[in-house]
């Protein structure tokens, strides 16, 4: 079993300051990508019927690969320009003191967790006095949701609207 990287913790990518954002950049110990060798394509086995007579078939075909599929996710990340003082926050490093943080907690981590871009939820709502980590929640799931889930800022704008 491959031990995780001590920088990245595994997840092959880090969120860190650069000047007044947060900043998400590939982990070097993803690179050069063991799966495509970095040209960000890979092939796999897609099952279809083109045919009634001939029946569901086999083919290879051309998919992007998880470093692109990465890249792609760093890069919306960036875009969404988070505020640097928000790029440690993650649901790892919140500790909650009451019970009504570790309420929102679990309400930050089962919305984010439970995202599906088929099937988006209609959003969260966290309240509470300055000072108790409501942006630090936010900004914890906005991350995950970019980039773990692959949620794409626009989505989020239009919800907005």
């Amino acid at each position: 079993m491959q031990s995780s990287c001590p920088k990245c913790q595994g997840r092959k990518y880090r969120v860190e300051r650069k000047g007044d954002l947060a900043h998400a950049i590939t982990c070097e110990c993803a690179k050069p990508c063991a799966r495509c060798g970095n040209v960000g394509y890979v092939y796999a086995k897609q099952q279809a019927t083109f045919s009634e007579r001939e029946g569901a078939r086999s083919y290879d075909v051309l998919v992007d690969c998880e470093c692109r599929v990465r890249e792609r996710r760093v890069r919306q990340f960036n875009e969404a320009r988070l505020p640097a003082s928000s790029a440690a926050a993650t649901f790892d490093n919140f500790k909650p003191a009451k019970t009504e943080q570790a309420r929102a907690l679990k309400a930050a981590q089962s919305f984010a967790h439970g995202y599906s871009a088929a099937a988006p939820s209609r959003g969260i709502v966290l309240s509470g006095p300055v000072g108790t980590g409501k942006t630090h929640l936010v900004t914890a799931a906005l991350a995950h949701l970019l980039l773990e889930k692959g949620a794409r800022i626009d989505s989020f704008c239009a919800a907005m609207l």
